[in-house]
């Protein structure tokens, strides 16, 4: 089985059910807090089947979406502007595009976090919203958590827990945060984090962090 072959019809079974299904619906709605007003245009990258859309609340005029894939439920292609592409390079936008991006969990998969980053804060508008869900990889309570979980259930039907999760997940929680503080630096940084926001980050589960982008 390839890694297409894993995202388009296991990956939806194995993390939307059960106890990872309820963390992760939890860290959907924690990037939802405060974002009760409407926006005229919000961009999500790696939307994959379509997670987050569904615990959006907020009134959005175009919902434009980009993965590399498209695994777009019928459901939720009636409500996105759906765009293939990398998430790299999102050059069909111009600068000040959007009131809000949003990416989930998407950052650890990146060949180049850091190219990325700067041209996510490109396409937002001044004064605009970057929500970002950041796993707090390598830390001690996310690879206990994955150990009981996901390799779990992996082993189950006879996939490489290894093999999917560190050929993928290329970047680890410290050099994310450092490239966070240090591209965002003149621009308002605030985060949660499940379980608890004042843990250390290698007790903590996940990041979500909401970058307001201050100036051009």
């Amino acid at each position: 089985m390839n890694h297409n072959e894993y995202l388009e019809t296991w990956y939806p079974l194995i993390v939307d059910k059960g106890l990872v299904g309820a963390v992760k619906r939890k860290i959907h709605n924690l990037l939802e807090r405060g974002h009760a007003e409407s926006i005229e245009k919000l961009l999500e990258l790696g939307i994959g089947h379509g997670q987050h859309v569904r615990h959006v609340k907020q009134a959005v005029k175009e919902y434009h979406a980009i993965d590399l894939q498209d695994f777009l439920p019928n459901g939720v292609r009636k409500s996105v502007i759906f765009h293939q592409g990398d998430a790299h390079n999102l050059q069909k936008f111009s600068e000040n595009s959007f009131d809000r991006l949003v990416a989930t969990c998407l950052i650890v998969h990146l060949d180049d976090p850091e190219t990325a980053l700067k041209e996510w804060r490109r396409v937002v508008k001044v004064g605009g919203s970057i929500d970002l869900w950041v796993p707090c990889e390598m830390g001690i309570t996310l690879r206990i958590a994955q150990n009981i979980s996901t390799r779990r259930k992996l082993k189950q039907i006879n996939l490489d827990y290894d093999s999917l999760q560190w050929r993928e997940h290329r970047n680890h929680f410290p050099m994310i945060r450092t490239l966070i503080k240090d591209i965002f630096k003149y621009d308002q940084i605030t985060f949660s984090a499940i379980p608890f926001t004042r843990l250390p980050w290698d007790l903590q589960l996940v990041r979500t962090y909401r970058i307001t982008k201050i100036k051009i």
